[in-house]
């Protein structure tokens, strides 16, 4: 290491320290942009020349997007902002996502948007083939979810293991299927989505399901022999009793069954259908169930 230089100010000698930082190897200060949100990993484009291109192999992407701060004569402030986090091409070398994150939030007037700005973004994002996403709207509709394609090399939700979508519109297959588009899936967190009326699930990697607040949801069939936490919220009796809803025959590794405001039918129907079917539950929460007469 260089040894520091010295300069007087007032009269009394200053130790003047190196860039231990800049010092480090490309690997570590990844890792270092990799805890700053989106913004700031951009901003240190400009510390030096060296710092021009670091935040583009940053493997983990925070996108915050606050409506408030992109209203009105800002909305080209924040497209900008959006493409220059992710780029429509980036280098073969560029290594895969870890996180991608986009954070819609309603502060004062809603600026609408477009389904296309939005749909370009998470698809850039998607095809740096990342290993968890979280996507979340103040507003149902803002976002529309469906599995993108990389022709060279498959579905780019291949190395899923995390998904959460809040307020998103869902494709209508991509449940269903989620298995195929999904195959290392693991944690799925589903809340607020507008989903067609039979809500069928079917995985064989998936751990931990939370369904919340579905619209435009009365059945719900799973299958998920590695599911081990489930949870329910906002669910009717019907949806809950239907005959081939909740399909528990195959939820043979369940051990943990939270419902939240759901519906449990007259003297608890839902729940004397369901714990025959779970034979190594080991914890049951309820909280805010209605019992219908």
């Amino acid at each position: 290491m260089k040894p520091a230089a010295r300069d007087r100010i007032g009269g009394k000698r200053r130790r003047v320290g190196t860039d231990r930082l800049g010092d480090m190897p490309d690997c570590l200060l990844h890792d270092v942009l990799s805890h700053l949100g989106s913004r700031q990993v951009v901003q240190t484009s400009v510390l030096s020349r060296r710092w021009t291109h670091l935040w583009r192999d940053v493997v983990r992407a925070n996108v915050v997007i606050d409506e408030r701060e992109f209203a009105g004569n800002k909305r080209e402030s924040f497209e900008d902002f959006a493409d220059h986090v992710v780029p429509s091409s980036v280098p073969p070398e560029t290594p895969h996502l870890d996180t991608f994150r986009l954070n819609l939030v309603r502060r004062g007037t809603f600026w609408p948007g477009s389904f296309a700005d939005r749909d370009r973004w998470i698809g850039r994002a998607l095809h740096r083939v990342p290993a968890a996403v979280d996507i979340r709207a103040a507003h149902a509709g803002t976002i529309c979810w469906r599995p993108h394609r990389s022709d060279a090399t498959g579905w780019c939700t291949r190395r899923l293991t995390t998904l959460r979508l809040v307020r998103a519109v869902l494709s209508p297959d991509f449940l269903e299927y989620v298995g195929t588009y999904c195959p290392a899936l693991e944690d799925l967190h589903i809340e607020s989505c507008r989903i067609k009326n039979h809500l069928v699930v079917a995985s064989p990697t998936l751990r931990s399901l939370a369904f919340l607040d579905p619209i435009a949801c009365d059945r719900l069939s799973i299958t998920a022999p590695r599911l081990a936490h489930l949870r329910l919220a906002g669910f009717t009796a019907r949806a809950l009793l239907e005959e081939e809803s909740l399909d528990f025959v195959v939820l043979d590794s369940l051990k943990t069954l939270i419902l939240e405001g759901c519906e449990v039918g007259a003297k608890f129907q839902a729940l004397t259908a369901i714990l025959p079917n779970t034979p190594n539950l080991e914890m049951l929460g309820l909280h805010h169930c209605r019992v219908i007469h």
